[in-house]
Formats: C-alpha cells, sequence, structure tokens
C-alpha cells in the first residue's frame, strides 16, 4: 500500500510541474535563404563562445543544402532525394519528406508550407506537419526544364527561383506558372528580390548579370561582366555586391541600372553570398574569409586589397560557402571540412568544427546553437555547452537487514557542475518506500530514508532517480543496495547478531550440533554392525 502511495504521489508531481518554456523564435525572418530576399546573412542574437557539438543527422548521401526553421524544427535537404525534419534540441529526426532527386535548394517555409526544388526539375510545395509525431504533405510539384538548385523567395502571392535551363520561373501558389523569361546559361544562385522595386537579381554560368521586372518577367538590364555568377548577391541601400567567380572580382552595382559603383579585384575565385553589417562585406574566396568597405574608401570605383579590413586562411579551394555575421562573430563554411568561427573585429580565430567533408551549407543561428551541413552526409549542431541536468545518487549504508534503514542522498548539478537547486525529483525504487523531500534545496542537495519491504532470502534492490527542471534535459542515476531477511537489528539497521564475516551464528551452532549427531550416529552404527557380525557363522 505504502508503495503504491507513493507512485501515486510522484505521479501528481509530475503533472504539476512547470510545462517547458516555449522556444524563442530563430534569427528573424530565418525561414529563407539568407534569412530574406535581400540575403543580408546577418541574424541579431548572441552567438555562441564555445564549440560543443550537441547532435549530428547523418543522410544517406551528401548535404548542401542549409538550414531554416520551422516551430522548433530545423529543415534540411539531401542528395539522398530527402527534405528532413529535426527537432533543434534533441536531434531527433521528426520526419522525412522524399522528393525523388537530390535536394540542394534551400527550402522557404513561409505559413507552415515549404517549397524547394531539386535536381530533376521538379519543384515541391508541401504542408509541414504542426504535431511531432506528423508527417509532411505534398500538396503540389511543377515540372521545370531543367536542375533546381536555386532557393525560391516569396514576392506578394507569387514564387520566384531560378533553374538550369537558363530561366527564371514564377509560379503562383497553387503551382501554376505565371511567367517564366529564359536568360542563358545555368542559374544556381537564388533570385536576389528588392520589394520596393518589385524587381529580382540574378546572375548565369555564362557571366551575365540582370535585374527581372516581378510583374512581367521583362528583363531591365543586362550587365556582361565575364566570369560565371553562381553568388546570389546581397543588397543594401540600393546597390547590389557580387562576386564573378573566376572572374575574381567583387562588384558594387547600381540597383537602378546596373553600372559599376567600384570593383575590387580579389586574385582568387569566389561564389560566396556577401553578408553586409555596419558598413562591411564578409564573403569567402579560394583560401581566405574577407571583409572589406561596403563603400569605397578612396571614392575612385576601384578597391584593392590596401582597403580591406580583414582576411582569413580558411584553406578553401571553392569559395562557396556564404558567412552568417552576428553582432561579434563570423561563420563560414570551408572546401577543408570546417566550419570556421571569426572574431568579427578583427578577422582572429575563435574556433572551428572539423567535418569529413567540404562545408558549401551556410549556417544558421538560433538559441546560441549554429547549425550547418557537410557533404559528408551529416547534419550538424555545434555551440555554447548545452543545458543539461546531472545526477549524483548515493546509500549510507549499501546493505541492510529488511527492518532496517538507510539514508539516500541526491545532488544534482547543471552543465557547468553548478549545484541545481529546486530540481524536481522523480524516484524508481523495485521495492521498498522512501521518505524524505522530493525537490533539491538550496545547496542543490535532497535526503530521504529508504525502508525496505520483509524478504525472505537475500535480495538486490535498485533505487532510480530522475531530476527535472526548467524544460532541460533530464538527469538520472541508479543506486543499488542488498537486502537480508530480518533479524535482531539495532536502531542504525545492522544487524548484531552477525560477526565480522557477515556469518549468522545461530546458524553455525546448528551445523555444529548436526555434525556431532551425525558422527555419534556414525560410530554406533558401525559398532553394531561389529557385534552383529561376531554371532553369524
Amino acid at each position: 500500500m505504502r508503495t503504491s502511495v507513493f507512485y501515486i504521489l510522484c505521479l501528481v508531481y509530475l503533472v504539476m510541474l512547470p510545462a517547458t518554456v516555449p522556444a524563442q523564435d530563430g534569427c528573424p525572418g530565418w525561414t529563407q535563404w539568407r534569412g530574406s530576399t535581400h540575403h543580408i546573412g546577418v541574424c541579431d542574437l548572441q552567438p555562441p563562445d564555445e564549440m560543443v557539438l550537441h547532435w549530428t543527422v547523418v543522410a544517406d548521401q551528401q548535404v548542401q543544402s542549409s538550414p531554416v526553421f520551422f516551430q522548433d524544427t530545423v529543415i534540411m535537404g539531401s542528395d539522398d532525394g530527402r527534405l528532413y525534419g529535426i527537432h533543434r534540441t534533441t536531434g531527433e529526426v521528426m520526419w522525412r519528406y522524399t522528393a525523388g532527386a537530390s535536394i540542394q535548394a534551400t527550402a522557404l517555409i513561409v505559413d507552415a508550407m515549404a517549397y524547394f526544388g531539386d535536381l530533376d526539375g521538379s519543384f515541391h510545395c508541401i504542408e509541414l506537419p504542426s504535431q511531432p509525431d506528423g508527417s509532411p504533405r505534398e500538396v503540389w510539384t511543377h515540372s521545370c526544364g531543367g536542375s533546381i538548385i536555386s532557393s525560391a523567395h516569396m514576392v506578394e502571392d507569387f514564387l520566384v527561383f531560378g533553374c538550369s535551363d537558363g530561366s527564371i520561373y514564377c509560379l503562383d501558389l497553387d503551382g501554376d506558372l505565371v511567367w517564366n523569361t529564359l536568360l542563358g546559361g545555368d542559374i544556381w544562385g537564388s533570385p536576389l528580390v528588392d520589394l520596393d522595386t518589385n524587381t529580382a537579381f540574378l546572375g548565369t554560368s555564362w557571366g551575365h548579370y540582370y535585374a527581372v521586372d516581378l510583374g512581367s518577367g521583362a528583363v531591365l538590364w543586362d550587365r556582361d561582366l565575364g566570369g560565371d555568377f553562381l553568388s546570389s548577391g546581397c543588397y543594401h541601400d540600393g546597390v547590389i555586391y557580387i562576386p564573378n567567380g573566376v572572374g575574381r572580382t567583387l562588384y558594387a552595382l547600381d540597383a537602378v541600372d546596373g553600372s559599376t559603383v567600384w570593383d575590387m579585384y580579389l586574385g582568387f575565385e569566389s561564389y560566396s553570398t556577401p553578408s553586409y553589417l555596419d558598413g562591411r562585406l564578409y564573403f569567402s574566396s579560394y583560401e581566405y574569409a574577407w571583409c572589406v568597405p561596403a563603400d569605397d574608401p578612396d571614392g575612385n570605383g576601384t578597391m584593392d586589397t590596401g582597403d580591406i579590413s580583414w582576411r582569413a586562411e580558411t584553406h578553401d579551394f571553392e569559395g562557396g560557402s556564404s558567412p552568417l555575421v552576428t553582432n561579434s562573430r563570423v561563420f563560414v563554411g570551408s572546401q577543408d571540412g570546417n566550419l570556421y568561427c571569426f572574431e568579427r573585429g578583427s578577422g582572429a580565430l575563435v574556433w572551428n568544427y572539423t567535418t569529413e567533408g567540404y562545408v558549401y551549407s551556410s549556417p544558421a543561428l538560433w538559441d546560441g546553437v549554429v547549425f550547418f551541413a557537410s557533404t559528408d552526409g551529416t547534419m550538424n549542431a555545434v555551440g555554447d555547452r548545452p543545458a543539461r541536468l546531472s545526477v549524483e545518487l548515493s546509500v549510507s549504508v549499501p546493505e541492510i537487514t529488511s527492518n532496517g534503514k538507510t539514508d539516500v542522498d541526491v545532488v544534482v548539478l547543471d552543465q557547468f557542475g553548478q549545484l541545481v537547486e529546486g530540481a524536481g525529483l522523480v524516484f524508481e525504487v523495485s521495492s521498498g518506500d522512501l521518505e524524505g523531500g522530493f525537490e533539491t534545496d538550496s545547496n542543490g542537495e535532497a535526503h530521504m530514508i529508504y525502508s525496505p519491504l520483509d524478504v525472505s532470502s537475500r535480495s538486490t534492490i535498485s533505487i532510480a532517480v530522475t531530476a527535472v527542471k526548467d524544460g532541460m534535459p533530464n538527469g538520472t542515476d541508479v543506486a543499488f543496495l542488498v537486502v537480508e531477511p530480518a533479524a535482531d537489528t539495532d536502531e542504525s539497521g545492522v544487524d548484531l547478531d552477525m560477526d565480522r564475516s557477515g556469518a549468522r551464528r545461530p546458524y553455525l551452532t546448528l551445523l555444529v550440533i548436526a555434525v556431532v549427531f551425525n558422527l555419534i550416529l556414525t560410530v554406533a552404527l558401525f559398532r553394531a554392525r561389529r557385534l552383529v557380525g561376531g554371532v553369524v557363522p
């Protein structure tokens, strides 16, 4: 009865625990490539100071897609043809959607819908599950004329994206074609969209850069700048910033007519999309991450290496990852398999996390954790040490009789080894009862008294405890003790009838008596046989 009452009290306690604190939003608008239609790539959340792996999810093939967020889910596509929904704190794969072809584009998330293309040329619209145990549902697909690596943006009630057939597409929200404009060459980058002027800007692998009217699909201007535009470019205050790949030049273009505001010969190929913050641009190229002024300091239309703010080695020979920039940090991937974290002001290396593949994926930040992927097939979460409880459970007397008692003590610590006050404790005891407090005190401790049930033979009892607090991952520990059948005991539960070896004196006495009795009986039988043997001839 006492055990049943204990379990009922534990159940009531669990029900009355405070609900998990709702997760804060991720970076504002980080539901699309680079966080906005201007591709600024800046997040104002606090970045992590440490590099601790929270979790890794392994896809069947390489991952080049970049992460976006929906509720508590991180969403990334893979070359295995699946779109993954991963719980941001646990790393549990909540769902998978199979598109049928590699997904390298970053999904656009709007109103619980995900929009993305695949390498077979299908553009997908799926409805995302609102419940943890739900599954995504395909709403529609639209077939295009080539592979879709370009990520989509929404303009009013229309979707725009590029395709390797050389066209920019505009679809309505039912998946019907509104217009498409053939520009020529492959289009890999995501269209840069200025909603104020209703204009899209994008380049092609033929070295041309275009402005397209989003209402009609008409080309507004075309610049032949050479190289190959795999970068998507970023937009700030009427200026487009974009490198031209093998042309090894970074351009600042006037968004009105495409004229050159300034250019800078890098000497290295770059396919990265720059980030803009506080008058500076951040991007990657072969071998380096860069920080340069967004305005030409000399005003002569040309910047040189003497004008750069800093340049940091990344050992990259692709220059394809686009950086995530915060108030104090710059995060960027590299072909050498690393995600690098640099000081924004100086370019000094803070830390790096190494994978076994190329990191083309551009990182995203949520609640002190950076999410990114690698061509080794991993999707990763790294950042500050995760909030986590740990528990130390101990019993004062490891062996007692069934009419004795023993002290049970619990200490709860956080991820930094600090004592945790007010942690709820839930016990599971294989036999017997616990009395005492079920919450840690100001010292992070709790004290209970364990009373076993009667046993008929030597038994091993387990006591397990789980600590719960403020939605932090639970901590658990288990202790074991031995219970002997009851005998005369003192108040501490120590058997007075046991010698130092643990043997019971009454049993020894009985054993000696039995041996002596058997010896006497044997001798008597032997003498009787001799007497009988003397009579018989």
